[in-house]
């Protein structure tokens, strides 16, 4: 996906999909925020439509149906 950012820049954005293998970690254990990012967590769809998110995010995942 390419986004529009500030001053012309558009951003190409690359989205994955992961699952946490249960038999090498716990769930909490597996998740650690990147450089990129200040937390980490997992969420239902509903927190996830309460949280500050980037524009569009909420509803394009919900177009990819990612929930089921």
């Amino acid at each position: 996906v390419e986004l529009p950012g500030p001053g012309g820049v558009v951003y190409a954005v690359t989205d994955f999909v992961a699952t946490v293998r249960t038999d090498t970690a716990t769930a909490a254990d597996a998740l650690r925020a990147g450089d990129d990012a200040d937390e980490v967590r997992w969420v239902t769809e509903t927190e996830l439509a309460d949280l500050p998110t980037s524009p569009g995010l909420v509803e394009t995942l919900t177009v990819w149906d990612i929930w089921a």
